[in-house]
């Protein structure tokens, strides 16, 4: 069980890395959504996140889903489904906002981006810093964030949700058709990870974070 020492200092870790790329707006709705209520929202990540495994028409337990392509999709989709999960309770519109926020940066600026700079890359390292590109590829398809003139990251926090949602709604699709032909699961791992590297690289705008 983490402890909540810890998981309040994940979120202070992923404010720092969001307080060295993003710009001055999204530093202070990071600020004012988020870092009050660090300790509930985190703990709130890892509960819904360890519960969004098993959320959809294919959850994690399934043998045919243990596979290695894959491994970095389900933690992303873990993920999208926990801020999915949390929109479906009765609870403040303020409180889902901090919550997607605090998702999406600590996938790309804390977990992605520590691993990123990580030497020694093992298989889940990887995995890592992958789920922390598709998020920030997600939420650049839909305008939800985009890099200023200055090259500082700007996320719009109201407007996460519903791109996420949209996501979900299109793995869980994905995933309904893999559980019928597992062979599919494969495509939907290659489709995934053409989104997350175009070219076979990192984004130009994501290159100046993961440089």
């Amino acid at each position: 069980v983490m402890s909540a020492d810890f998981l309040t200092g994940s979120v202070t870790t992923t404010f720092r890395v969001v307080s060295q790329y993003c710009d001055i707006q999204t530093r202070r709705d990071f600020q004012k959504l988020v870092l009050p209520k660090a300790s509930l929202l985190s703990k709130l990540h890892t509960e819904l996140h360890n519960i969004g495994h098993f959320m959809g028409a294919f959850p994690y337990t399934k043998p045919e889903k243990d596979s290695d392509n894959y491994e970095a999709i389900e933690e992303y989709k873990a993920c999208l489904s926990a801020v999915v999960a949390l929109a479906q309770m009765e609870i403040s519109a303020e409180i889902q906002t901090a919550f997607a926020l605090l998702v999406v940066c600590t996938r790309i600026f804390n977990y992605g981006y520590r691993s990123h700079y990580t030497a020694d890359k093992t298989v889940q390292i990887i995995r890592e810093i992958t789920v922390g590109v598709l998020f920030f590829e997600l939420l650049k398809r839909h305008e939800v964030l985009h890099l200023n003139s200055a090259g500082k990251v700007v996320i719009y926090p109201e407007r996460i949700l519903e791109a996420v949602t949209q996501e979900l709604t299109d793995l869980y699709t994905d995933e309904l058709q893999a559980r019928q032909c597992p062979e599919y699961l494969n495509a939907v791992a290659i489709e995934h990870y053409k989104r997350a590297y175009p070219r076979r690289r990192l984004s130009k705008e994501l290159s100046l974070i993961y440089s």
